[in-house]
């Protein structure tokens, strides 16, 4: 399969012996190799964000958690601790048009709790030792982290839409930028022939924005039908982006904005420190903008409101109305 590389190959290969050892009484090497394939398929979320690595990631949760609750006398504690954990983390991606970056900030805090609770709840009904307490802990603690960013996010797009971003019916603010081959592209290039559809992504390690890419591919045909063309500008440079137009198979193209400055144009940044990291001047967010062929932004998304920037057919009306 297209997305079954060597990770993901990896991860599925060391699943295979798990049941057998389970039946044959070692559990510790089970649970380890649960534990690897687990952080071999998450490597892959966010590098692809197949439904492949999504499922592998399931699955690897559920053994590890059967492995850590055998043999099967009791309640399956540590099998719905690690289920709860694994929905938590995934549960965003496979329903992102749903739940986008702000409807219900309590999900994944929630169900942080619920699975601590559980895990707890296995140690002391039904001991496992040092085994029980610390082979759950890595992909828990992992989903601790990410439900805080998820706070954070929460907060900082609340605070980011209440200043505004580029308004509908203003000229849109140029920028000039080198694609994923290291061509440079001017939006001025299109006034007075083509209309433009900017769609601001994080980069290639935020598995939403994969999933927002390829929603916009899917509709790729219908925006070429209006004369639209699509530009997709993130933070990364022109290597990265070349390697993700080819993972996923965009037909459009990639713009490095390594500096952010079409971002900061566009009020699409947050502007936070985050110190020693390419996002040391603040990180963009998911967006999308259409500019008519004479340089007036016709819609802007926003990531406030659930799903806007993942659903391109709330701009299908706007493009309905160009000429």
């Amino acid at each position: 399969m297209k997305n079954l590389n060597r990770l993901t190959t990896v991860a599925f290969t060391a699943l295979v012996p798990v049941l057998p050892l389970l039946a044959s009484g070692f559990p510790l090497y089970s649970a380890l190799l649960c534990l690897t394939a687990f952080f071999l398929f998450f490597k892959e979320v966010g590098r692809v964000t197949g439904p492949i690595h999504l499922g592998g990631a399931l699955l690897a949760a559920t053994l590890l958690g059967l492995s850590l609750d055998f043999p099967l006398s009791g309640f399956p504690f540590f099998t719905l601790a690690l289920l709860v954990t694994v929905v938590a983390m995934i549960g965003r991606l496979l329903f992102m048009q749903q739940l986008a970056y702000t409807r219900f900030p309590w999900f994944e805090p929630v169900l942080v709790i619920a699975s601590t609770f559980l895990a707890v709840a296995g140690n002391i009904m039904h001991p496992s030792g040092w085994m029980g307490w610390v082979l759950p802990a890595p992909p828990m603690l992992m989903n601790t982290g990410m439900a805080a960013a998820g706070v954070f996010d929460v907060v900082k797009i609340g605070k980011l839409s209440r200043l505004g971003y580029a308004k509908v019916g203003e000229p849109a603010p140029g920028f000039s930028l080198p694609d994923q081959d290291g061509n440079t592209v001017d939006l001025s290039d299109y006034k007075g022939k083509r209309h433009v559809l900017l769609i601001f992504v994080r980069g290639d390690w935020c598995p939403g924005c994969h999933i927002m890419l390829r929603a916009y591919q899917k509709n790729y045909k219908k925006f070429q039908e209006k004369n639209i063309v699509a530009l997709a500008i993130g933070p990364d440079p022109v290597g990265v982006n070349r390697e993700m137009v080819m993972k996923l198979g965009l037909d459009y193209k990639v713009l490095a904005d390594e500096n952010q400055h079409a971002a900061q144009k566009y009020c699409v940044q947050i502007q936070e420190n985050f110190p020693n990291t390419k996002f040391a001047e603040g990180i963009p967010l998911p967006a999308s903008f259409l500019v008519d062929s004479s340089g007036t932004l016709r819609y802007t998304s926003r990531a406030d409101r659930a799903g806007e920037c993942l659903n391109p057919a709330l701009i299908f009306p706007v493009i309905d109305a160009l000429t």
